[in-house]
C-alpha cells in the first residue's frame, strides 16, 4: 500500500494541500522502498521498533541529501520529503517523543548534527553550569540544565508552569515515581521524561524565584517574585530573548569569543538523551 493513502489520516481540509501532500508522500514512499527493500513502508512505519525507525530516519536523511546534491530532487522537495516522514509517523500513531527525535536529525536543508556534535553541546552545558554558579544566579544555568536533561525546547520551558512539573507528585523534597514534565502543545499534550539532575535544577530555580511552587502552581517557572509583566505574552517574549542572549553570552565566557558558535541545545538533547530517557 502506497504512503500517499495516509493523506486521508492527516488533518488537512484544503483540497490543493491534500494533493500536495499526496504527491510528497508518493516521493517519500519511493525513497523508503530503496532503504527497506522488500518491506511495505506503511506497515513498517506502524510496527518497526523505535531504534529501527531512528536508524532508517538517519539513512533517509543521508539519501535525501545525496539526491539533492545529485539534482534528483530540488532543495524544497528534499525538505518536504523529510517533513512528510514526521507527518506519516504521526498519521500511523507513533509516540510524539519518537517523532520529535526524528525531527531533531534535521531536514536536508539543515546542518547535520551527529551524536558526537550533540555530546559536545551537552558537555558545554556542564561548563556553563560551573561558570554560572560562580558568577551568576540560577536563572543563568538552570534553564539550560533542564532542557539538557529532558529534551524540551526553550519555548516549552518559557511557557511551563510549576503545575507541569511531575504533575500530581511531590517533587520539591524527594524523588517522585515518575520524573516528567508536561508540555501543552496546540494539538496535543506531551510528557517529557527528565533526569534527577534536571529535577534538581528545577528545585534550584524554584528557590531563585522566591515563591513556593506548591502554593502557586499556576505561576510560570521562569518568573521571579519581582518580575512585573502586563501580559503573559510580554513575559514569554522577554524570557525567550533573555535565554537566547544568556546562552550565547555564557558560551562566549566559557569557550572564548573566537570559538563560540550558535549551538542548538534542544536538538542535541533530542538526538542524544531523549532516546536514552525513553527506554
Amino acid at each position: 500500500m502506497a504512503l500517499e493513502n495516509l493523506v486521508d489520516l492527516l488533518d488537512v481540509r484544503n483540497e490543493n494541500t491534500r494533493h500536495s501532500y499526496r504527491f510528497v508522500l508518493r516521493r517519500l514512499d519511493e525513497f523508503l522502498r530503496r532503504i527497506l527493500e522488500d518491506e511495505e513502508p506503511e506497515e513498517w512505519l506502524k510496527k518497526a521498533p523505535d531504534e529501527e525507525i531512528l536508524e532508517v530516519a538517519r539513512e533517509l536523511r543521508n539519501l535525501l541529501v545525496e539526491s539533492v546534491r545529485n539534482m534528483e530532487l530540488d532543495h524544497e522537495m528534499g525538505r518536504l520529503c523529510w517533513y512528510a516522514l514526521t507527518k506519516a509517523l504521526r498519521a500511523v500513531g507513533r509516540d510524539p517523543l519518537l517523532i520529535l527525535t526524528v525531527k531533531a536529525y534535521g531536514s536536508p536543508a539543515s546542518p547535520e548534527m551527529t551524536e558526537q556534535d550533540a555530546r559536545e553541546v551537552l558537555e558545554l552545558v556542564d561548563l556553563i553550569e560551573e561558570w554560572a554558579k560562580e558568577n551568576k544566579d540560577a536563572s543563568w544555568w538552570a534553564p539550560f540544565r533542564i532542557i539538557a536533561e529532558s529534551g524540551i525546547s526553550v519555548m516549552d520551558l518559557v511557557r511551563m508552569r510549576w503545575e507541569d512539573v511531575c504533575p500530581g507528585e511531590p517533587w520539591l523534597e524527594g524523588t517522585p515515581d515518575e520524573l516528567r514534565l508536561r508540555v501543552e502543545k496546540p494539538e496535543e499534550t506531551i510528557e517529557f521524561p527528565i533526569t534527577e539532575r534536571g529535577l534538581e535544577a528545577l528545585r534550584e530555580l524554584a528557590e531563585w524565584t522566591g515563591i513556593d511552587p506548591t502554593e502557586e502552581p499556576e505561576r510560570p517557572v521562569l518568573m521571579s517574585e519581582d518580575d512585573e509583566y502586563h501580559t503573559d505574552a510580554q513575559r514569554v517574549d522577554s524570557w525567550r530573548a533573555r535565554l537566547t542572549y544568556r546562552w550565547r553570552e555564557a558560551q562566549r565566557s566559557v569557550i572564548g569569543e573566537s570559538e563560540w558558535r550558535i549551538k542548538d541545545l534542544t536538538r542535541a538533547t533530542r538526538i542524544l538523551r531523549l532516546p536514552e530517557l525513553r527506554r
